[in-house]
């Protein structure tokens, strides 16, 4: 019932944004939104993700939000909105909502089963390696394959048990997964930032020559 009322505190608050034509509410909706997630996230277990949600999008990117809608002039606000209309933004919410949907029909099954397969291989600390590389192989994700193939180390999947809630924190076991099974993708991520935030710079510096 927690998990269930968890579920529809977000849905119920992430579809009101989209019925509102004003600005100042739909934050406010976005607001309990990412805190019923966060809720979630901890019930489930995952305090991690739950404290991120909380300082990342609740205490940093809704409040970037309601400093630029406050500096918003009312007038130009007001235009805009008659100018938009009020038949696109529920269309377009729609649209949304139902890829997301066919997007989480897809790939939370898929999880499911993975993360089970992985509970029963993974289940015994003290497994020989060895036997991993037979009929069980191909049940393992590409990068623990990977790393079976080239030689992990030792305490390898007594880290990686962690996923599984056999003992240690959610930090440990994102941490485990991101910098070395996607080590290489957050790099990537990490200079797409910068480049973002350097044309931003440039940007910036060229739009106050003009002025």
């Amino acid at each position: 019932m927690t998990i269930r009322g968890g579920i529809g505190n977000p849905t119920t608050t992430a579809v009101t944004p989209t019925n509102t034509n004003n600005f100042l509410t739909s934050v406010f909706w976005l607001i309990l939104t990412f805190i019923g997630s966060s809720g979630l996230f901890i019930v489930l277990g995952m305090e991690f993700l739950g404290l991120i949600f909380l300082i990342v999008y609740v205490g940093a990117i809704c409040i970037i939000f309601l400093f630029v809608i406050m500096m918003i002039p009312g007038e130009k606000e007001r235009k805009e909105r008659e100018e938009t209309g009020r038949i696109g933004t529920p269309a377009i919410g729609i649209l949304i909502g139902g890829i997301l949907a066919a997007e989480l029909a897809s790939a939370v099954p898929d999880s499911i089963i993975k993360n089970y397969e992985l509970t029963n291989i993974l289940s015994d600390r003290n497994r020989d390696k060895s036997g991993l590389i037979g009929s069980e192989k191909e049940s393992i994700t590409t990068g623990i394959k990977n790393n079976i193939e080239t030689g992990c180390p030792s305490d390898f999947f007594d880290y990686f048990l962690t996923l599984n809630g056999s003992g240690g924190t959610n930090m440990e076991a994102i941490g485990t997964v991101l910098y070395i099974n996607y080590y290489y993708a957050f790099i990537l991520v990490s200079f797409i930032l910068l480049v973002a935030m350097i044309g931003a710079i440039v940007l910036g510096l060229q739009s106050s020559d003009e002025n």
